[in-house]
């Protein structure tokens, strides 16, 4: 909202909602859902370009893609040190109700704190 109150807009930030909220869901799936069957938009799977910095998705056209192999540091906007990228991390989350953990590996673990839920393909026998 802070991008949308910079701008200068005049709304009503009393009435402000989050689309997935309970109150919201069910009519943004509707729409959705009519939007897919009118050909509007269409499901793929794609990745989507996000900005940490500009905390919003961008435009394939403002993305320099960089092919890397391995450990290295970028320069990155809006951060005063480089950023490593190229690297996996592995940490494990509690299974709730047991004794038992499972192991996540990701190159971006600064989201795991934004995790809800973990999925696993339903024919992987370790979690069975």
């Amino acid at each position: 909202y802070e991008q949308l109150k910079g701008l200068g807009a005049s709304l009503d930030w009393e009435r402000e909602a989050f689309t997935m909220s309970p109150r919201c869901c069910e009519a943004v799936q509707e729409a959705f859902i009519r939007f897919h069957e009118e050909g509007l938009i269409s499901r793929d799977s794609r990745l989507v370009n996000w900005s940490c910095h500009l905390k919003s998705a961008i435009a394939e056209i403002e993305v320099d893609k960089v092919e890397i192999r391995g450990k290295k540091e970028f320069a990155v906007p809006g951060y005063d040190r480089k950023i490593t990228l190229g690297v996996i991390s592995s940490f494990a989350y509690k299974i709730d109700g047991t004794g038992e953990e499972i192991v996540v590996a990701t190159t971006r673990p600064e989201t795991m704190l934004g995790d809800v839920a973990v999925a696993v393909h339903p024919d992987d026998t370790r979690y069975k």
